[in-house]
């Protein structure tokens, strides 16, 4: 009762729309940070702020731009009592409300009240099933930004979110411009978690590995990438660097399996936003991570090892192959991956065929236009 008087005293406050912009409560480096960023840059009339815990890096990078509010403040309660669109590239009854609330209450209690929309940026292009996650019965967003007409098609029907899914491109799209990787070529080798090995950092007591990892096929993945002598040469004869960056839920995971060493780096995402480490690659790696489309999208050589048959099946039916729409080199075990990494970095480039297959996929490739179409799907909300 206490907050309903403190919204009906600050009425004033709801008379035109309120964004509340984020990610996951400690970040600001995905599709969060880029469209609030273009906001603050180029549309300041939109009344939008953004959410991040104290303290943080995410709140050292984005406090420069203004209106940035502390996750579960006093001040992030009362903009949540006023708030027309809640935005987040993550689940915004999760990440979007203070943990002392719970998302259950606040879907009961406090967003029917305020009327606030909600906005899923997405934080990669979907085209694994995920409709027992994201379909419009379990999560029921307002509105779903989609980079490609094959992933819009697929959320539409699949997900069963029609008219609600829009093709704008991603914002963090909008930072893809390639950066000299000084100090030499850098491999980028980005595998994607498993929910099966780590206890997700949004359950109570998650953030760690699961007893027993280090015997699975996915550890063995990464030691046998990492380990690897034929890469191992490549990247002394090209002075390169193997640059391993974890997933969000897997960085305590990948620090247990990975040993460092002169040509080895484990990316650290409190000190380096992903981002700036992918702009500044020169080969990418991955397994089944959607990170391999901006990989592409930025024209990099994108190799992607798809070496675990359980974790393809439990994503079918997919929206699309990676194999056949041609921005990937799709391989079926880790000897044959190296080989066609190290071909990447020995030639210099990717193949030819790559580009035209990125300019086919994603009609706003290198437009620099996605943050303003996010902005714009919004604003167009019923």
């Amino acid at each position: 009762w206490g907050w309903r008087v403190v919204r009906a005293l600050t009425g004033w406050m709801h008379r035109r729309p309120l964004w509340l912009v984020g990610e996951r409560r400690d970040t600001a480096q995905d599709n969060g940070a880029a469209l609030f960023a273009h906001l603050r840059r180029h549309r300041r009339d939109v009344r939008a702020y953004y959410v991040v815990e104290r303290g943080t890096p995410g709140w050292d990078r984005m406090r420069p731009l203004g209106r940035v509010v502390a996750h579960g403040s006093w001040r992030h309660r009362l903009l949540l009592w006023h708030a027309s669109h809640l935005v987040n590239a993550f689940d915004p009854d999760v990440y979007g409300i203070p943990e002392a609330w719970g998302r259950d209450d606040y879907v009961r209690h406090v967003r029917p009240r305020v009327g606030t929309r909600r906005v899923f940026l997405q934080h990669g292009v979907v085209y694994r099933d995920l409709a027992p996650v994201i379909g419009r019965l379990v999560a029921g967003y307002d509105l779903v930004l989609t980079s490609a007409a094959a992933e819009r098609d697929w959320i539409d029907g699949r997900l069963g979110y029609g008219d609600r899914a829009v093709l704008t491109g991603l914002p963090r799209h909008d930072l893809l411009v390639r950066e000299p990787a000084a100090g030499g070529p850098r491999v980028l080798f980005a595998p994607t978690w498993r929910a099966d090995l780590v206890v997700p950092s949004y359950r109570e007591g998650g953030g760690g590995p699961v007893e027993g990892v280090e015997e699975s096929g996915y550890a063995q993945l990464v030691r046998a990438v990492v380990e690897h002598p034929a890469l191992a040469a490549a990247l002394e004869r090209h002075g390169a660097v193997l640059e391993v960056l974890p997933h969000y839920e897997a960085r305590r995971l990948l620090a247990d399996l990975v040993d460092a060493r002169s040509d080895v780096r484990l990316v650290d995402q409190e000190r380096e936003e992903f981002g700036a480490v992918l702009r500044r690659a020169s080969v990418f790696l991955t397994d089944y991570s959607s990170t391999l489309f901006d990989a592409a999208l930025l024209g990099l050589p994108v190799v992607a090892a798809h070496v675990d048959p359980a974790f393809e099946q439990a994503g079918r039916p997919h929206a699309f192959e990676v194999d056949e729409i041609g921005i990937a080199t799709v391989v079926r075990d880790v000897d044959a991956a190296v080989a066609a990494v190290v071909e990447r970095l020995d030639a210099g480039r990717r193949d030819p065929a790559a580009d035209a297959a990125v300019h086919r996929f994603f009609a706003h490739a290198g437009d620099q236009g996605s943050a303003a179409r996010a902005v714009a799907a919004i604003e167009a909300m019923p």
